[in-house]
């Protein structure tokens, strides 16, 4: 049949039974839990099979220290899980979102989970599970232990050490290395074979700059050479090591290191070129090159590294005995906001800047619903206008330095951003989503005329007014409305809170747009405060008060205030519609990485669209209340970075998008 009935917990039951024969704890890989709030999990699950498990050392730590089973989490399995996403009523309702790894012991029992996972980093992975494992005590000492303790030749010890190390038992690994180094070092029979494993066990356990060093002492070993580098983020030097390596000695794993240093250094031709040759190869390495070279249906490659998913440089748990283990690729929340707000930015801006395209543009994205990639141009301008808007905010706020966060590095990628952004042929004039890219763009130039650059005012009032055209023509003549993919409150409000600051600074806005976009967000509006998903309220009749409100908590805030702006609403009414957002952001925050309708109307798409919109209208609360809008939303950003710094919400839509709105929130509510 096409679709066979497949018993998943008679699978479950038989990983379990081997896991409880071998003393082996169950590693559960969900790449699926049942339910919509994900329509392109296939996507993440990518991710995490290109990334992570395809990684040798964490698939030898898996293979040797645990029982693993894929799954797809069904409602006969989610409940002994505990994720079931089918049902909004079911208490499991999006307690766990994949992809999602459930750690079990023999008997059934889940010990630990890690979902949500939106940064994949196989070393991270890999000292979680090696924590899990010291932390519940299970394995460590055995049979090579005692055969470590006996073994007399140097062969064998260091065979032995290896073999440590695959297990995951580092430490004990490196303490048996150092008991015969000297003597190795002085062996020319044993040297090249003893650097060889020290090494890689200095780099599982992310001592690059000792395990590069030791290095020094076996030049012929380039490609351990190269992980190290790699894994040190040292990728112009990684590069330069792999092309004094012959091409017959060039096998699939040099050449994609190779590829995904040029990637990162932005010599996207020369790594294509390195990819195409790893791809003839065989094994895992030939596969992650496979997935630089084939596009998906939304023509963009299906790898994570070309979407800056994947992280290449060494990322481990920072555990300590007696702390929790994390669940999922966040940082969490500080202990002292106030600290962690200067490091955490920094860290955002540094991502930014580090993922800037040579053309100027930041275009990590993906957002092509059903697919639709004809609007990703649209996309690509509205992401980059809200990244380089993120820089201008920033470039001042935190201490001035030399070297990465220097006010001339964060000049010149603005400079190219703004090259890109004034040059119409990157968008798809007239197709769907065409309303960010302008909105944004405004937010960009607006930004760019507070610096105040007499040289450069002129010109910008010229491209701000011409904007303000373009947004004159792409609105609904009749209802007033703008569109990104139908016609809806959310996007006018963008269009309109973009029109507003245009007006504050004296730029000349075509009054009919904004008397038509208040008719609009008016028409919306219903008797609760809440404003209908699309079109006017008359049109989506329907829900009840509670779901109305729930529904439209993240775009009550921006509707309201942008018609308190226009002189079509009061303060009561913008402070009803903040009070009803607050009460809802918990239900918006867990469906954040979701990529669907996930919850009602609440979708991950709107969380940073509904984030930063209302960080912004806050500005039309009195101070007491701004001041609790404030430090919730200061709160809720600085708890969510991911493990590279960046933040983000759908997948689809990207980190530099996430991280764009995160700065720009941050920039808001930090004051």
């Amino acid at each position: 049949p096409i679709l066979p009935k497949i018993d998943r917990a008679a699978l479950l039951d038989q990983a379990l039974n081997q896991a409880k024969a071998l003393g082996k704890p169950l590693l559960v890989y969900g790449f699926r839990i049942e339910g919509r709030p994900m329509y392109r999990a296939p996507l993440v699950d990518e991710y995490m099979n290109l990334a992570v498990f395809s990684d040798p050392d964490l698939a030898a730590l898996i293979r040797r220290r645990f029982v693993a089973l894929r799954l797809f989490v069904d409602r006969s399995v989610g409940k002994r899980l505990g994720a079931y996403n089918g049902n909004s009523a079911d208490p499991l309702f999006l307690k766990v979102v994949e992809p999602a790894l459930f750690l079990l012991g023999p008997k059934g029992k889940v010990l630990h989970r890690v979902q949500r996972i939106r940064s994949f980093s196989p070393t991270w992975v890999r000292s979680l599970l090696i924590a899990f494992l010291t932390r519940r005590k299970i394995g460590g000492e055995g049979a090579l232990t005692e055969a470590a303790s006996k073994a007399k030749s140097m062969r064998d010890r260091i065979y032995l050490a290896e073999q440590l190390s695959l297990d995951g038992r580092d430490g004990d690994a490196l303490k048996l290395l150092k008991s015969f180094e000297k003597s190795a070092l002085a062996s020319s029979k044993w040297k090249e074979m003893f650097v060889k494993t020290a090494a890689a066990v200095l780099r599982r356990m992310g001592r690059l700059s000792e395990a590069l060093k030791l290095l020094d002492a076996a030049p012929g070993l380039r490609l351990e050479r190269m992980r190290c580098l790699i894994r040190a983020g040292e990728f112009a030097k990684a590069v330069a090591l792999v092309e004094q390596v012959p091409l017959a000695e060039q096998d699939s794993e040099m050449l994609w290191w190779k590829g995904a240093a040029l990637w990162r250094l932005w010599r996207t031709r020369e790594a294509i070129a390195a990819f195409s040759r790893a791809a003839l190869g065989d094994g895992p390495f030939a596969q992650r090159a496979a997935a630089m070279l084939a596009r998906g249906d939304d023509t963009t490659p299906l790898s994570p590294l070309a979407h800056d998913f994947e992280i290449l440089v060494d990322t481990r748990v920072a555990w300590k005995k007696g702390s929790p283990l994390p669940s999922t690729s966040e940082l969490g929340e500080p202990k002292n906001l106030k600290k962690a707000l200067p490091a955490r930015a920094r860290a955002g801006l540094l991502y930014l800047l580090e993922r800037q395209r040579p053309d100027g543009s930041w275009s990590d994205t993906r957002y092509a619903y059903w697919p639709a990639p004809k609007i990703l141009p649209n996309v690509r301008v509205a992401v980059t206008a809200l990244a380089a808007t993120a820089l201008l905010r920033w470039r001042d706020r935190l201490p001035r330095g030399q070297g990465a966060l220097s006010p001339q590095r964060i000049d010149q990628a603005v400079q190219k951003a703004q090259a890109y952004l004034s040059d119409d042929k990157r968008l798809a004039l007239g197709t769907e989503e065409e309303v960010y890219s302008e909105a944004y763009r405004m937010l960009f130039f607006l930004e760019r005329l507070k610096q105040g650059k007499k040289a450069e005012h002129k010109t910008l009032v010229a491209e701000l007014e011409r904007l303000a055209r373009r947004a004159q023509q792409i609105q609904d003549k009749n209802s007033g409305f703008f569109a990104h993919e139908y016609k809806n409150a959310f996007c006018t409000g963008a269009m309109m809170w973009s029109l507003y600051l245009a007006k504050t600074h004296k730029i000349q806005v075509p009054e009919d747009v904004t008397q038509q976009g208040v008719k609009a967000l008016l028409s919306a509006r219903r008797k609760d405060g809440s404003f209908s998903y699309g079109g006017s309220a008359k049109g989506r009749r329907g829900g009840s008060i509670s779901s109305n409100l729930k529904n439209a908590a993240g775009r009550m805030p921006l509707c309201e205030a942008v018609l308190r702006a226009f002189a079509s609403s009061d303060d009561k009414k913008v402070a009803a519609a903040f009070r009803n957002f607050l009460a809802h952001l918990k239900e918006l925050e867990r469906v954040r990485k979701c990529d669907f309708h996930s919850d009602g109307q609440l979708g991950g798409f709107f969380f940073w669209h509904s984030v930063f919109h209302a960080s912004e209208a806050a500005s039309f609360l009195p101070p007491k209340a701004q001041k609790a809008v404030h430090r919730e939303l200061l709160r809720l950003v600085l708890s969510i970075p991911e493990l590279d710094g960046s933040w983000v919400d759908s997948h689809e839509l990207g980190k530099s998008y996430g991280t764009a709105m995160a700065l720009l929130t941050l920039s808001n509510v930090a004051r």
